[in-house]
């Protein structure tokens, strides 16, 4: 008998990211190897004035920065995406050890609350410092804009520079700009995504299921021990003591169980 192979979903939707995030590192790639060769120009642009020299500099270097941040931050998301499609297969080989054990089981949800809560984190400071780098650079833009627009009339070499500076570098910035606009789109999704995945996973530890006695003996038991209690103890308000009172009487009693849960 022929066996027919098939592809799973997960494995479908992973090469397709992979594929997605390749094209993202090599545009940012492509815009990395412009800055470089935008910097070069101005370093070697000897008839700028050496404060704007050094303010684009500044300005490149930091989107440069920012660029190799953005490139780390999708290696990791491939990387824990990797992580995930491996997680299905342990998952399997720990659930029967899981099965009696309801403990490790309500454990399992808050360290998946944790890893997203972390992913999370790291994301909003991603956003926050890609809305930073737009600041930057439109900060810089309008900054030499006001140096060159100034006395433009009286000096014919500023009105040029200017007018360079607005088909050269302004017009990069704002492509730089723009570019990181369609990434923050990105950044913003994905934390929608991870806020959503965090409410889920809230609401399924809040339903994991609580110890209960197993036979109607018991829970006569401790509904009539509470009552004892109440008449006994109303002015004390501390559950502990409340609580401590009440396994000393089931013992006393011949109860099964070895503690007994009394919520005030």
């Amino acid at each position: 008998m022929n066996s027919i192979s098939s592809t799973s979903p997960s494995k479908i939707n992973s090469s397709t990211q992979v594929s997605s995030r390749d094209k993202e590192i090599q545009g940012l790639m492509k815009q990395k190897m412009r800055l470089n060769e935008e910097m070069q120009s101005v370093r070697s642009n000897d008839q700028l004035d050496s404060k704007i020299k050094a303010e684009r500099i500044k300005s490149l270097t930091n989107s440069i920065s920012q660029i190799d941040t953005q490139i780390a931050q999708i290696k990791a998301d491939e990387l824990q995406e990797k992580n995930k499609i491996k997680q299905p297969e342990s998952h399997k080989k720990q659930e029967s050890q899981l099965t009696n054990d309801t403990e490790q089981s309500a454990m399992e949800p808050i360290i998946k609350h944790s890893q997203t809560y972390n992913h999370l984190g790291k994301m909003v400071g991603l956003r926050d410092r890609m809305q930073g780098s737009i600041h930057t650079l439109e900060g810089e833009t309008r900054f030499d804009r006001i140096v060159l627009d100034n006395d433009t009339g009286n000096d014919p070499g500023k009105s040029m520079m200017l007018e360079n500076a607005e088909a050269t570098v302004f017009k990069m910035k704002r492509e730089m700009v723009q570019d990181i606009h369609t990434q923050l789109n990105k950044v913003d999704h994905k934390i929608g995504e991870l806020t959503k995945e965090i409410n889920e996973t809230a609401s399924i530890a809040s339903k994991q299921p609580h110890f209960k006695g197993n036979n109607s003996s018991e829970e006569q038991n401790r509904v009539e021990l509470k009552g004892a209690r109440l008449k006994d103890d109303q002015s004390d308000p501390n559950p502990s003591i409340i609580q401590n009172t009440v396994k000393s009487q089931a013992k006393e009693t011949g109860s099964s169980s070895s503690s007994i849960d009394i919520q005030i």
